[in-house]
């Protein structure tokens, strides 16, 4: 058979392509992979193939971006890359806290009222992503937490009047469990995960409240579980100092030793409320203290 005939039983003819065993099935490669199936086939000569060292880095060399196209992509057959994968839907408790979660191309947020996550993944499937949940928004847009917001803040209060300073210190700080923005259990920290990897903006709202990304939820939560630290609650200068530590701390943390500087000035001014913080976060921080106060003047509420 002629050359030219060969060529194109074998381009014609995917069955007939041995698999080649020194380099990765990536697009980059496709025409390497023909060479090197015309090489097993006796058309070039042996010694004329080379190993490619680059399908030294593959993980699993007969498997494209391991066996998992959804969550990455391999655009130049050389390196392994993170892709924005298919759109979650999250399914959640009353509290916030994410039952189960799918790669279902379905970004809503469902609430669920006593269900288990056995019992959402029963009912899951391509065609019914509700899973019987109650839809109350999507990630990248907004979602409704009016209820689930109101039983949070109950759930952690109940917490808050039996620790002591110390105890709040080490919930509210970065990867606290309070720290509501970076915990992936928590329906804030998916969406403020979510968001980090799209470029999108979630909000949340819930009662007079509305706006809000998952950073000011969790500055909310703050403040309102703080003046309910060991019943009395903690007072809101000191509250407000904390903050402003915080602040200052992750700024120097972070290498921005100017603004860490002007943060530590605030912090260290006696009169200064604001004490360093982000006004954003000050002043989502001290409406969660106020609404805390309205809350014990009103129990009823």
């Amino acid at each position: 058979m002629h050359l030219s005939e060969k060529l194109y039983a074998i381009i014609t003819l995917p069955s007939t392509i041995h698999p080649c065993p020194i380099m990765p099935s990536t697009p980059r490669n496709w025409m390497r992979r023909i060479i090197c199936t015309i090489t097993v086939q006796g058309i070039m000569p042996r010694q004329r193939l080379s190993q490619e060292t680059r399908c030294l880095k593959s993980i699993i060399p007969y498997t494209y971006c391991k066996n998992n196209p959804v969550g990455f992509v391999d655009p130049t057959g050389e390196t392994l890359e993170e892709g924005n994968g298919t759109p979650p839907s999250v399914h959640i408790d009353k509290y916030g806290y994410v039952i189960a979660q799918y790669d279902d191309g379905d970004n809503s947020v469902y609430l669920h009222e006593g269900a288990s996550s056995t019992q959402v993944e029963a009912q899951h499937s391509q065609n019914n992503t509700s899973a019987g949940g109650k839809k109350i928004g999507e990630l990248g847009g907004n979602i409704n937490t009016n209820g689930i917001m109101k039983n949070k803040l109950v759930l952690s209060l109940s917490k808050a009047i039996k620790m002591n300073m110390i105890d709040y210190y080490y919930a509210v700080k970065k990867d606290g469990n309070w720290d509501l923005k970076d915990n992936t259990k928590t329906i804030w920290g998916v969406a403020w995960q979510y968001d980090d990897k799209n470029g999108s903006n979630t909000t949340f709202s819930f009662d007079s409240h509305t706006n809000m990304n998952a950073a000011d939820v969790g500055n909310y939560h703050a403040g309102f579980t703080g003046r309910f630290v060991g019943v009395v609650g903690l007072p809101k200068y000191l509250l407000c100092k904390g903050a402003g530590f915080a602040e200052t701390l992750k700024e120097w943390q972070d290498g921005s030793k100017f603004m860490a500087i002007g943060r530590a000035n605030q912090l260290l001014t006696p009169i200064s409320f604001k004490s360093g913080d982000r006004t954003k976060d000050f002043n989502w921080n001290t409406t969660g203290m106020r609404d805390a106060d309205n809350l014990k003047n009103n129990p009823q509420k």
